[in-house]
């Protein structure tokens, strides 16, 4: 009964009881269930996205390719043309990944 009424959120129990002695049974059982929920641990986790955390992660290497480039444009007013073309093969690469 725990999977019921766990999971990463709160729970409010509200339990009915009857001082009527004719209640007496069923006001025993709710006090006893209730007091079995309240034991209850929860370990709430952060649901995690799978396809956004590889998306951050590839955005996160665009930026570092982008900032690569730039410092050896700015670095070098002689850049080959092949390391050019390589790093943006490899930009439209990720760039088709992410799409």
């Amino acid at each position: 009964y725990g999977d019921s009424l766990g999971g990463n959120s709160r729970t409010l129990m509200i339990t009915c009881v009857s001082p009527s002695s004719d209640s007496f049974e069923e006001t025993l059982n709710s006090l006893k269930y209730a007091k079995r929920a309240r034991d209850i641990q929860n370990r709430p986790i952060i649901n995690k996205d799978v396809i956004e955390l590889e998306m951050q992660r590839m955005e996160s290497e665009i930026l570092q390719l982008r900032q690569q480039l730039k410092t050896r444009e700015n670095s070098s007013s002689e850049v080959s043309g092949s390391d050019i073309e390589s790093l943006q093969e490899e930009k439209s690469h990720l760039e088709s990944e992410l799409d």
